[in-house]
């Protein structure tokens, strides 16, 4: 009788964000985006500028006043617009020891058919790592 001892492996899993991430064209992106910051402002206040609120001020004290009242009006709309948004978000997380099932469609490459199953493992988590990304034990 023929024993064989099988021994764990370890898979990194990476979401994209992770897996794509290139340093130099990261750094190179964000001085663009400095660069570009100035012409983005003028976009932005555009349309409050353009405001009637803003336009009826007469003096520079009541420009400043409808300008803050303008810019609350927009960030407390674009809160209720975020609350809305985040409302049907299922935020998952897992911790170490636990079984997960993985979708077949993020490996898989070749199509298959409706009644195969899709989704693999279970696969244990040996360690969390950052940008909610796990270092998978395979059995």
């Amino acid at each position: 009788m023929d024993v064989e001892a099988v021994l764990p492996l370890k898979v990194f899993i990476f979401n994209k964000r992770v897996q794509n991430l290139n340093l130099d064209e990261n750094e190179e992106d964000i001085w663009t985006n400095l660069e570009l910051l100035d012409e983005l402002m003028d976009i932005t206040l555009e349309p409050v500028l353009k405001n009637e609120i803003f336009l009826k001020a007469q003096d520079e004290q009541e420009k400043k006043r409808a300008l803050i009242f303008i810019i609350i009006l927009q960030a407390h709309y674009n809160a209720l617009n975020e609350n809305y948004d985040n409302q049907r978000v299922r935020y998952r997380s897992f911790k170490v020891g636990e079984l997960i099932l993985k979708k077949k469609k993020a490996s898989q490459q070749l199509k298959q058919r409706k009644l195969y199953p899709n989704s693999e493992g279970p696969y244990r988590i040996v360690e969390e790592n950052k940008c909610n990304s796990y270092i998978l034990e395979i059995r």
